[in-house]
Protein backbone atom coordinates (compact mmCIF):
# COMPACT_ATOMS: atom_id res chain seq x y z
CA UNK A 1 0.00 0.00 0.00
CA UNK A 2 1.22 3.49 -0.82
CA UNK A 3 2.03 5.12 2.54
CA UNK A 4 3.43 8.37 1.18
CA UNK A 5 1.71 11.61 2.11
CA UNK A 6 -0.80 12.18 -0.70
CA UNK A 7 -0.49 15.96 -0.38
CA UNK A 8 3.00 15.73 -1.85
CA UNK A 9 1.56 14.43 -5.08
CA UNK A 10 -0.54 17.44 -6.02
CA UNK A 11 -0.62 21.07 -4.88
CA UNK A 12 -3.01 22.51 -7.50
CA UNK A 13 -6.10 23.80 -5.69
CA UNK A 14 -8.62 24.97 -8.32
CA UNK A 15 -11.51 22.56 -8.72
CA UNK A 16 -9.27 19.61 -7.81
CA UNK A 17 -10.68 16.30 -6.74
CA UNK A 18 -9.57 15.39 -3.26
CA UNK A 19 -6.17 13.89 -3.95
CA UNK A 20 -6.01 12.19 -0.59
CA UNK A 21 -9.31 10.48 -1.36
CA UNK A 22 -7.82 8.82 -4.40
CA UNK A 23 -4.26 8.32 -3.29
CA UNK A 24 -4.88 6.67 0.05
CA UNK A 25 -5.03 2.96 -0.51
CA UNK A 26 -4.23 3.12 -4.26
CA UNK A 27 -1.32 0.97 -5.30
CA UNK A 28 1.15 2.89 -7.47
CA UNK A 29 1.75 -0.20 -9.56
CA UNK A 30 -1.16 -1.58 -11.56
CA UNK A 31 -1.46 -5.26 -10.62
CA UNK A 32 -2.31 -6.33 -14.15
CA UNK A 33 0.75 -4.79 -15.83
CA UNK A 34 3.65 -4.60 -13.34
CA UNK A 35 6.12 -6.75 -15.25
CA UNK A 36 5.69 -4.98 -18.59
CA UNK A 37 6.02 -1.59 -16.93
CA UNK A 38 9.15 -2.54 -15.02
CA UNK A 39 10.74 -4.21 -18.01
CA UNK A 40 10.07 -1.60 -20.69
CA UNK A 41 9.75 1.47 -18.45
CA UNK A 42 7.08 2.54 -20.94
CA UNK A 43 3.45 3.11 -19.98
CA UNK A 44 0.46 1.66 -21.79
CA UNK A 45 -2.66 3.74 -22.46
CA UNK A 46 -4.76 0.61 -21.97
CA UNK A 47 -2.96 0.10 -18.67
CA UNK A 48 -3.65 3.73 -17.74
CA UNK A 49 -7.39 3.32 -18.35
CA UNK A 50 -7.51 0.21 -16.18
CA UNK A 51 -5.45 1.89 -13.46
CA UNK A 52 -7.87 4.86 -13.34
CA UNK A 53 -10.90 2.58 -13.10
CA UNK A 54 -9.21 0.55 -10.37
CA UNK A 55 -8.18 3.66 -8.40
CA UNK A 56 -11.67 5.15 -8.59
CA UNK A 57 -13.28 1.85 -7.65
CA UNK A 58 -11.17 1.64 -4.50
CA UNK A 59 -12.48 4.99 -3.30
CA UNK A 60 -16.21 4.28 -3.61
CA UNK A 61 -18.22 4.54 -0.40
CA UNK A 62 -20.69 1.86 0.68
CA UNK A 63 -23.29 3.32 -1.71
CA UNK A 64 -20.91 3.28 -4.65
CA UNK A 65 -20.40 7.07 -4.58
CA UNK A 66 -17.24 9.06 -5.21
CA UNK A 67 -16.72 12.36 -3.39
CA UNK A 68 -15.52 15.20 -5.62
CA UNK A 69 -14.47 18.55 -4.20
CA UNK A 70 -15.61 21.41 -6.45
CA UNK A 71 -14.33 24.80 -5.35
CA UNK A 72 -16.30 26.61 -8.08
CA UNK A 73 -19.65 25.39 -6.78
CA UNK A 74 -18.26 25.55 -3.23
CA UNK A 75 -19.49 22.11 -2.25
CA UNK A 76 -18.62 18.46 -2.22
CA UNK A 77 -20.29 16.40 -4.91
CA UNK A 78 -21.39 12.83 -4.38
CA UNK A 79 -21.02 11.23 -7.79
CA UNK A 80 -21.18 7.95 -9.62
CA UNK A 81 -18.31 7.10 -11.94
CA UNK A 82 -19.50 6.80 -15.55
CA UNK A 83 -16.52 6.21 -17.81
CA UNK A 84 -13.03 7.09 -19.00
CA UNK A 85 -13.01 8.74 -22.42
CA UNK A 86 -10.55 6.28 -23.89
CA UNK A 87 -10.20 8.29 -27.10
CA UNK A 88 -8.77 11.23 -25.09
CA UNK A 89 -6.07 9.30 -23.20
CA UNK A 90 -2.80 10.94 -24.19
CA UNK A 91 0.73 11.78 -23.18
CA UNK A 92 0.78 15.58 -23.08
CA UNK A 93 4.48 15.75 -22.32
CA UNK A 94 7.10 13.11 -21.51
CA UNK A 95 5.97 11.16 -18.46
CA UNK A 96 2.79 13.21 -17.93
CA UNK A 97 -0.51 11.67 -19.04
CA UNK A 98 -3.99 13.13 -19.47
CA UNK A 99 -7.41 11.53 -19.13
CA UNK A 100 -10.94 12.90 -19.48
CA UNK A 101 -13.56 11.17 -17.31
CA UNK A 102 -17.29 11.46 -16.65
CA UNK A 103 -18.96 11.43 -13.22
CA UNK A 104 -22.71 11.88 -12.57
CA UNK A 105 -24.66 13.17 -9.59
CA UNK A 106 -28.08 11.81 -8.63
CA UNK A 107 -29.84 14.75 -10.29
CA UNK A 108 -28.37 13.68 -13.64
CA UNK A 109 -25.69 16.38 -13.88
CA UNK A 110 -22.58 15.14 -15.70
CA UNK A 111 -19.23 16.40 -14.45
CA UNK A 112 -16.33 16.05 -16.87
CA UNK A 113 -13.22 15.71 -14.71
CA UNK A 114 -9.71 15.93 -16.15
CA UNK A 115 -6.97 13.79 -14.60
CA UNK A 116 -3.22 14.23 -14.94
CA UNK A 117 -1.02 11.26 -14.01
CA UNK A 118 2.73 10.94 -13.73
CA UNK A 119 4.54 7.85 -14.92
CA UNK A 120 7.08 6.73 -12.31
CA UNK A 121 8.67 3.85 -14.19
CA UNK A 122 8.68 0.62 -12.22
CA UNK A 123 6.22 2.08 -9.68
CA UNK A 124 3.57 2.72 -12.35
CA UNK A 125 1.19 5.69 -12.47
CA UNK A 126 0.34 8.15 -9.73
CA UNK A 127 -2.10 11.08 -9.68
CA UNK A 128 -0.66 14.54 -10.18
CA UNK A 129 -3.66 16.85 -10.60
CA UNK A 130 -7.44 16.64 -11.10
CA UNK A 131 -9.82 19.39 -12.24
CA UNK A 132 -13.52 19.73 -12.98
CA UNK A 133 -13.52 20.72 -16.64
CA UNK A 134 -17.16 20.71 -17.77
CA UNK A 135 -20.56 20.69 -16.11
CA UNK A 136 -23.31 19.19 -18.30
CA UNK A 137 -21.13 19.79 -21.34
CA UNK A 138 -20.33 23.46 -20.57
CA UNK A 139 -16.57 23.99 -20.27
CA UNK A 140 -14.93 26.05 -17.55
CA UNK A 141 -11.63 26.31 -19.43
CA UNK A 142 -10.17 25.69 -22.85
CA UNK A 143 -6.72 24.83 -24.16
CA UNK A 144 -4.10 27.01 -25.80
CA UNK A 145 -0.72 25.97 -27.15
CA UNK A 146 2.34 28.12 -26.52
CA UNK A 147 5.94 27.17 -27.26
CA UNK A 148 4.88 23.58 -27.90
CA UNK A 149 3.06 23.15 -24.57
CA UNK A 150 -0.65 23.17 -23.85
CA UNK A 151 -2.04 25.38 -21.11
CA UNK A 152 -5.51 26.04 -19.72
CA UNK A 153 -7.27 29.33 -20.42
CA UNK A 154 -10.63 30.38 -18.92
CA UNK A 155 -13.64 30.20 -21.21
CA UNK A 156 -15.20 33.67 -21.38
CA UNK A 157 -18.87 34.29 -20.70
CA UNK A 158 -21.25 34.10 -23.65
CA UNK A 159 -19.44 36.58 -25.85
CA UNK A 160 -19.23 36.40 -29.64
CA UNK A 161 -15.83 36.80 -31.34
CA UNK A 162 -14.82 40.40 -32.04
CA UNK A 163 -11.77 42.37 -33.03
CA UNK A 164 -10.77 42.45 -29.37
CA UNK A 165 -11.13 38.79 -28.51
CA UNK A 166 -10.17 36.91 -31.66
CA UNK A 167 -10.97 36.15 -35.29
CA UNK A 168 -14.50 36.66 -36.61
CA UNK A 169 -14.57 33.74 -39.03
CA UNK A 170 -18.26 32.87 -38.55
CA UNK A 171 -18.17 29.82 -40.81
CA UNK A 172 -15.25 28.38 -38.87
CA UNK A 173 -16.97 28.91 -35.53
CA UNK A 174 -20.16 27.23 -36.77
CA UNK A 175 -18.31 24.26 -38.23
CA UNK A 176 -15.98 23.84 -35.25
CA UNK A 177 -17.83 25.12 -32.15
CA UNK A 178 -15.17 23.76 -29.79
CA UNK A 179 -12.55 26.23 -31.02
CA UNK A 180 -11.86 29.14 -28.69
CA UNK A 181 -10.62 32.10 -30.70
CA UNK A 182 -6.99 33.02 -30.05
CA UNK A 183 -5.51 36.25 -31.30
CA UNK A 184 -2.35 36.07 -33.44
CA UNK A 185 -3.29 32.63 -34.73
CA UNK A 186 -0.27 30.56 -35.74
CA UNK A 187 0.01 27.98 -38.49
CA UNK A 188 -0.17 24.52 -36.81
CA UNK A 189 1.82 23.04 -39.71
CA UNK A 190 4.78 25.30 -39.04
CA UNK A 191 7.79 23.24 -38.06
CA UNK A 192 6.34 19.94 -39.29
CA UNK A 193 7.82 17.84 -42.05
CA UNK A 194 5.25 18.50 -44.76
CA UNK A 195 4.65 15.89 -47.45
CA UNK A 196 2.60 15.74 -50.65
CA UNK A 197 0.44 12.70 -49.97
CA UNK A 198 -0.66 10.13 -47.42
CA UNK A 199 0.17 6.44 -47.76
CA UNK A 200 -2.09 4.76 -50.31
CA UNK A 201 -4.17 2.86 -47.74
CA UNK A 202 -5.62 6.09 -46.25
CA UNK A 203 -7.41 7.05 -49.44
CA UNK A 204 -10.92 5.86 -50.21
CA UNK A 205 -14.42 5.76 -48.71
CA UNK A 206 -14.98 5.54 -44.95
CA UNK A 207 -18.26 5.15 -43.04
CA UNK A 208 -18.71 6.76 -39.59
CA UNK A 209 -18.74 4.38 -36.62
CA UNK A 210 -18.75 6.95 -33.81
CA UNK A 211 -17.25 10.04 -32.21
CA UNK A 212 -16.34 11.40 -28.81
CA UNK A 213 -14.70 14.17 -26.84
CA UNK A 214 -14.86 17.84 -27.66
CA UNK A 215 -15.22 21.05 -25.66
CA UNK A 216 -18.97 21.47 -26.09
CA UNK A 217 -20.17 17.90 -25.86
CA UNK A 218 -19.35 14.63 -24.22
CA UNK A 219 -19.75 12.47 -27.30
CA UNK A 220 -21.85 9.36 -27.02
CA UNK A 221 -19.77 7.29 -29.42
CA UNK A 222 -22.81 6.47 -31.57
CA UNK A 223 -22.36 6.32 -35.35
CA UNK A 224 -24.14 8.81 -37.58
CA UNK A 225 -25.34 8.44 -41.14
CA UNK A 226 -22.17 9.93 -42.53
CA UNK A 227 -19.44 8.89 -44.93
CA UNK A 228 -16.21 10.60 -45.86
CA UNK A 229 -14.11 10.17 -48.98
CA UNK A 230 -10.41 10.95 -48.71
CA UNK A 231 -9.36 11.80 -52.24
CA UNK A 232 -5.92 11.83 -53.85
CA UNK A 233 -6.42 15.52 -54.48
CA UNK A 234 -6.00 15.80 -50.68
CA UNK A 235 -9.59 16.69 -49.98
CA UNK A 236 -12.13 15.21 -47.58
CA UNK A 237 -15.62 14.94 -49.02
CA UNK A 238 -18.35 14.51 -46.41
CA UNK A 239 -21.66 12.86 -47.29
CA UNK A 240 -24.73 12.77 -45.05
CA UNK A 241 -27.61 10.49 -45.98
CA UNK A 242 -25.90 10.02 -49.34
CA UNK A 243 -25.69 13.76 -50.10
CA UNK A 244 -22.41 15.63 -50.48
CA UNK A 245 -22.41 18.39 -47.86
CA UNK A 246 -18.80 19.61 -47.89
CA UNK A 247 -15.45 19.31 -49.61
CA UNK A 248 -12.50 20.45 -47.51
CA UNK A 249 -8.84 20.45 -48.64
CA UNK A 250 -6.15 19.36 -46.21
CA UNK A 251 -2.39 19.57 -45.83
CA UNK A 252 -0.23 16.67 -44.68
CA UNK A 253 2.71 16.42 -42.33
CA UNK A 254 4.64 14.19 -39.99
CA UNK A 255 4.90 15.38 -36.42
CA UNK A 256 4.32 14.84 -32.72
CA UNK A 257 1.14 13.05 -31.65
CA UNK A 258 -0.11 13.47 -28.09
CA UNK A 259 -1.56 9.96 -28.33
CA UNK A 260 1.53 7.96 -29.27
CA UNK A 261 4.14 10.41 -28.00
CA UNK A 262 6.01 9.95 -31.30
CA UNK A 263 5.79 11.05 -34.92
CA UNK A 264 2.52 10.25 -36.66
CA UNK A 265 0.63 11.23 -39.80
CA UNK A 266 -1.05 14.60 -39.27
CA UNK A 267 -3.47 16.54 -41.45
CA UNK A 268 -4.63 20.13 -41.21
CA UNK A 269 -8.02 21.14 -42.65
CA UNK A 270 -8.55 24.43 -40.81
CA UNK A 271 -9.22 25.27 -37.19
CA UNK A 272 -6.76 25.65 -34.37
CA UNK A 273 -4.73 22.46 -34.61
CA UNK A 274 -3.73 19.43 -36.62
CA UNK A 275 -5.50 16.09 -36.50
CA UNK A 276 -3.85 12.71 -36.06
CA UNK A 277 -4.97 10.36 -38.84
CA UNK A 278 -4.36 6.70 -38.13
CA UNK A 279 -5.29 3.25 -39.39
CA UNK A 280 -6.68 0.57 -37.08
CA UNK A 281 -6.21 -2.74 -38.78
CA UNK A 282 -7.05 -3.07 -42.47
CA UNK A 283 -10.49 -1.48 -42.27
CA UNK A 284 -10.46 1.08 -39.43
CA UNK A 285 -9.62 4.80 -39.56
CA UNK A 286 -9.29 7.34 -36.77
CA UNK A 287 -9.22 11.15 -36.87
CA UNK A 288 -8.38 12.87 -33.58
CA UNK A 289 -7.72 16.52 -32.89
CA UNK A 290 -4.16 16.71 -31.64
CA UNK A 291 -4.79 18.45 -28.33
CA UNK A 292 -5.88 17.29 -24.87
CA UNK A 293 -9.65 17.69 -25.18
CA UNK A 294 -10.47 17.70 -28.87
CA UNK A 295 -12.91 15.64 -30.87
CA UNK A 296 -12.18 12.15 -32.15
CA UNK A 297 -13.94 10.33 -34.99
CA UNK A 298 -13.81 6.67 -36.04
CA UNK A 299 -14.63 5.12 -39.42
CA UNK A 300 -14.73 1.79 -41.20
CA UNK A 301 -13.69 1.24 -44.78
CA UNK A 302 -16.37 1.02 -47.46
CA UNK A 303 -15.44 -1.65 -49.97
Amino acid sequence: MNTRNPLVLGLAAAAILSLGLFLQGCKPEHPEHPKAAAQDDKPSLDGLEKWIIDAVDKRKDKDGKIKIEDDVEKKDLLTTFVKVHKERLSEVEPGLFFACNDFKTDDGTIYDVDFWMKWTGGKGFEFSKLKVHKVSGKPRYSWEEKDGKWGMVPVPAENPPSETNGPTDTAKKEARPDIVAVRDFHDPMEGLKQVASLPEEFYGKWRSTGSGGGMNGMGDGKPVDEMIVITKANQIETYKAGTLVSTVPFRIGRGHSIFSGGDDWLIFRGGSDTEVISLHGADGLGLSENHPDGFAWSYERVR
